[in-house]
């Protein structure tokens, strides 16, 4: 059986890259997929058959469709010369503490695939496989600097998913002004959203506590008992945290996400996903 063989750059070249003016945009093409569109894991994350049916063939054309029309057209990503060197260095070493993410960014990843978990095709089903998920967001934004046939782009989104369609299911609606991922003045939303969905995600036992979290960040409170501080924020869907409903939730904002591109693919519009928001 055959390998993959990958090459990353290392930073003496990087750097040596970063010091050549005027390379600023990196463009990309790629013929799109013909089969492997839909991936069904087991339990074990281990990728099984995926049964044929009317609802995997019409999945599997949609992904097909969308595929299409993103290979005819060009997707670029332009970075500032005064970013460059910021941008590529966050790349080579980027980690997420929650997703592991390569080191480089491959710009020919330009087909999507849908990933389903635990031998069901009711849980997960996100869009995987493009470049576009490994450019940075946080901090500094660089997804702003991609660019669809060379024209600038927005990346809108549906803020707070997740808890919309929780207390959605429990029939209440998130006041104005109320954010589950913030539940005291100075709380750092970022670590509030990851313990929001680690809750989510995981059942019985409290998320392993991420590497970077630092009780400094929060007001002292340490990991368990910022927890404990989300879950009494949201006490409305408290009974919905650690019975591993997270894929369940993935699932829904997947057939959200097939939505909304097919109806822009039938005005001719391309669209870039990142699970809850969209580049156009």
């Amino acid at each position: 059986k055959g390998h993959r063989t990958r090459i990353a750059p290392t930073e003496e070249l990087m750097n040596r890259i970063a010091s050549i003016p005027n390379i600023t945009e990196i463009v990309i093409t790629s013929k799109p997929k013909k089969s492997g569109n839909l991936v069904l894991k087991n339990l074990e994350g281990e990728v099984i058959p995926v049964e044929s049916n009317s609802d995997t063939g019409r999945m599997t054309k949609n992904v097909t469709k969308i595929n299409k029309l993103i290979s005819q057209h060009e997707i670029s990503l332009v970075v500032p010369v005064e970013q460059k060197q910021a941008f590529m260095s966050k790349i080579a070493y980027r980690q997420d503490n929650d997703n592991y993410s390569p080191p480089y960014i491959d710009f020919t990843a330009t087909n999507l695939y849908r990933v389903f978990n635990n031998g069901s095709l009711k849980q997960g089903g996100r869009f995987y496989g493009v470049w576009w998920h490994n450019v940075p967001a946080r901090e500094q934004n660089h997804r702003e600097h991609i660019r669809i046939d060379g024209v600038e782009t927005i990346e809108l989104d549906y803020s707070k998913i997740h808890p919309t369609i929780l207390y959605h299911e429990e029939g209440l609606q998130l006041e104005e002004g109320f954010d589950p991922y913030v539940p005291f003045d100075g709380a750092d939303r970022n670590f509030g959203k990851r313990a929001f969905n680690a809750l989510l995600n995981t059942t019985s036992h409290d998320p392993k506590k991420p590497n970077d979290y630092k009780a400094d960040d929060n007001k002292g409170h340490e990991w368990k008992e910022f927890l404990r501080v989300i879950e009494d924020h949201n006490s409305s869907i408290q009974h919905r945290f650690k019975k591993g409903y997270g894929l369940t939730l993935q699932y829904k904002d997947s057939q959200i996400a097939e939505k909304v591109m097919m109806t822009l693919l039938k005005q001719k519009i391309v669209c870039l996903p990142v699970h809850d928001s969209f580049i156009v």
